[in-house]
């Protein structure tokens, strides 16, 4: 219950994902199919720590662009 008191108090006040993934997590376990499936329809938050070098080789490859390409993406600065 006091999770939810709290979810709505932050909807009221902040723009919220429907989705939040861990990048390196995601990758390891092999569900960046999925995190890309619900970014179709829904507003998906990925984190990122580029200093990580897994994260960084991932996010600068050509299969990560290929995704982002066929998704309606968007900078924080929108938020």
């Amino acid at each position: 219950m006091y999770r939810a008191l709290i979810d709505r108090w932050l909807q009221r006040r902040y723009r919220l994902p429907d989705y939040f993934f861990d990048l390196t997590q995601s990758i390891q376990q092999k569900k960046m199919g999925r995190v890309m499936e619900l970014a179709k329809s829904s507003k998906v938050e990925l984190m990122t720590h580029p200093i990580i070098p897994t994260e960084s080789d991932y996010l600068m490859g050509d299969q990560f662009r290929a995704m982002l390409d066929r998704l309606n993406t968007a900078s924080y600065a929108l938020v």
